[in-house]
This record gives structure tokens, sequence and C-alpha cells, in this order.
């Protein structure tokens, strides 16, 4: 008897394992693979430096792997489990998708679409030579949004991204992303800031992986700057001053400003960043709404306010530190950082999106505020396709008599 049931079971056993050998067998695509890009094609391009896929035969179908290093360095990881029957699968680690609907056409050959929100963003074909020995991919973007234009630019196309942008506008008029991404391509009527709801769009986007990106990624080093140079003319802290922390985002700033404050509050204009801001408990106050907007409403309220990569989305600096002025008592310090240039009179929009000074635009912008004690010093805000970005850190204080 003990024997029959071991046979019966054995027999099970193979006959499961059999039949996920013969549902996959025919799959010339299984096992790792580098893909050969020199014969691949990638539309709008440019193709990344490298890509490795792995496909892994399971009972529940083939779990793919896609390990490379993109155009602009930076490491992509993407993962899905599917029966390569053309059905939406959940697509792990994408930025451009969240479902793949890999569908096999020959044991050779299979083609994929890639949906973001339900919407259809890129369809790739991939394809094992007839010897078994190469594997290459063909991708078209169907969705020619910021993650293509963004990639074009960082390979030196500009003009391409700006045509990308420029289709996205016609697509989504009252989209504020590519209205402001066209006008920072193109250099064609730019703002003399970015829009609050481009800035609402776009960090409510960015709230859930910010800190990870910034800290881990890009070695972010504003928050240590703007508040390093803040120790230097506040003295020892002793929890005496109102402190505001202009366009807080997540709260990076709040722990190196909190041991000065009487009471510590925030403000932005991103919900998403606030929500992060408020689960570290250090605030006495967040506050969303737009900074100049705030500050007019806050006459001679605050002793410091401090700004972290913010101001960067200004072109036009002098209404908004008039306006902090305008919200500091007498003695008080306001502080932020920027990013630089010095090959402009003022300022200029860059393609990504942000605005650089020039260190004269900057020092005379707080002498017509009459700020004393003007302080603009170089300094590296972080990396960006790993490379630093230069910036200013820069410091002024209201007289004693606010006259």
């Amino acid at each position: 008897m003990r024997k029959n049931l071991l046979m019966v079971s054995l027999a099970a056993c193979c006959a499961f394992v059999l039949s996920s050998s013969i549902a996959v067998a025919a799959d010339n695509w299984l096992g790792t693979w580098k893909v050969d890009l020199a014969k691949s094609k990638y539309s709008p391009g440019p193709a990344p430096k490298s890509y490795i896929l792995k496909f892994e035969a399971t009972p529940v179908g083939i779990q793919f792997t896609g390990d490379g290093v993109l155009a602009d360095g930076k490491a992509t990881h993407g993962m899905f489990l599917s029966k390569f029957d053309g059905k939406d699968v959940p697509y792990e680690g994408n930025p451009d998708a969240d479902t793949a609907s890999p569908r096999k056409i020959d044991d050779n050959n299979y083609d994929n679409t890639w949906k973001k929100g339900g919407k259809e963003t890129i369809t790739a074909k991939v394809a094992v030579s007839a010897d078994g020995k190469t594997m290459t991919i063909e991708v078209v973007a169907i969705d020619r949004g910021y993650p293509h234009a963004h990639v074009l630019y960082v390979a030196g196309e500009r003009e391409q991204a700006t045509t990308v942008f420029r289709e996205w506008v016609a697509r989504e008029p009252d989209n504020p992303v590519p209205a402001h991404m066209l006008a920072a391509c193109s250099g064609l009527d730019v703002p003399a800031r970015a829009s609050d709801a481009y800035v609402r769009t776009t960090f409510d986007h960015f709230a859930a992986s910010f800190d990870e990106v910034l800290l881990q990624r890009l070695d972010y080093r504003a928050p240590d700057l703007l508040c390093g140079s803040l120790a230097e003319v506040l003295g020892p802290p002793q929890s005496a001053l109102d402190v505001l922390d202009a366009g807080c985002g997540t709260g990076l700033c709040a722990p190196l400003l909190k041991p000065y404050a009487r009471s510590l509050t925030g403000v932005d204009l991103s919900g998403g960043m606030l929500a992060r801001a408020r689960s570290r408990t250090i605030y006495d106050d967040l506050v969303e709404a737009e900074i100049g907007r705030f500050l007019t409403e806050r006459p001679a309220r605050f002793d410091v306010i401090a700004s972290a990569d913010t101001l960067c989305y200004f072109g036009d600096l002098d209404p908004v530190v008039q306006l902090a002025r305008a919200a500091l008592r007498p003695h008080g310090w306001l502080a932020f950082t920027l990013e630089s240039a010095d090959d402009i009179d003022a300022y200029r929009i860059n393609p990504h999106g942000r605005y650089s000074h020039a260190r004269a635009y900057v020092t005379n912008v707080l002498d017509r505020a009459r700020f004393e004690r003007v302080s603009v010093e170089p300094a590296s805000l972080r990396l960006e396709i790993g490379k630093p970005v230069s910036g200013w850190v820069v410091c002024g204080q209201v007289p004693a008599s606010r006259s």
C-alpha cells in the first residue's frame, strides 16, 4: 500500500513538473540575456547603455526581470510575472508603466504593451535570433510624455525634447507640466516663475519618493548647507525664534531648524509634500499656500525665513524677496538656496524646468530690499545626471530699523 501511495505521489509530482516544462519548453527566450543594443531600436531614443533580461519558468507563468543602465547613467530595474497571454499584469519598478501585457507570437518572439494609469505608453517587441545566440528589442513610445523628453534632453537632443513637449501640449493644453517644460526647453514664453499648478502637480506626484531620491541617490545637501549658514549668524540655538520654512516640502529642514524655534511654521503648495512633513511631528503649524500670498498676510511675523531649493522655481526674485523682508521683524534673517550661473546678467530657465541666477543679480535683489550683511556663497547642492549642481547659499539680515 505504501509503495502504491509513493508511486502515485511521484507520478503526480512528475506530471506537475512535466506540465510546467511543456508550457514553456518552446519559449526560446527563457534564461538570462544581455540585449544586443546595437541591433535594437528605440524610438524616440536614445537606447540604454546596457540591458539584461532574465526569464524564469514558474508553475504559474514566466518571471521576467530587467536590469539596465539608462542613457543618463541611472540604474533601472523592473519585473513582472505573466503567462505571456496578452493579459495585463502588474509591472513593478518601471516609472513608465504600472502594467505590462506580454503576448507570445511564436517560439522566438513576443510583444508587450506597457500602460500607465490605464493609458498605453510604450510597445515593445522582443526577438531571439534564429540561431538562438542574440536577443534584440524594438521599443516605440506611444505616449511621448515627460520620461521620453527627459531622456532626449539628457542625451543632448534639446530640439527633439522640445518637439515632444510641444506635441504633449497639443494633446493636453490644460496640463501645466508640458506647458512649463516647453517654455523651459524652447526658451520661448518663459514665465517669471513656475506656475502654482506646475509646482503643485510636480511635487504631489514626487512626494512619496522625494526623500529617498534626493537623500539616497542625489546626495542632497541644501538643507544642511542652508541651516549651517544660519547657524553661523544665529549663534547657539535657544528655542526663542519664530521660524518659517518657506517651501518646506517633506520637512527635511525641520530637524535642523527646530532647535532655534519657539514656533516652527512650514508652508508649501503641495498637499502631498505637506502630508509627509506632517508625519514628522516637528512643525507647530503647516499651511498649504503659495509663498507670496502667505507672506503678504503675515507682516513682521517671523525672526527667520529659510527656504531650501524653492526659489529655484522663481526667475524674478524681487517680488518674493520684498515680501519676505516685510514678513521679517527687525534683525530678522532671510536664508535661501539657488542654482547658480555666472554667464548671464540676471537669471535664466533651464531645460530641466528650474531657474539659475547670477551672483551679482542676487546681491542686487537683496540690496534693493534693503537687507544688510548679505552673503552669497557658492556650494554644491546635490547631484544631477551624476554631476554636481552648483548653487548659491544666500543670507541677509533686516536692519534694526525696518524703514
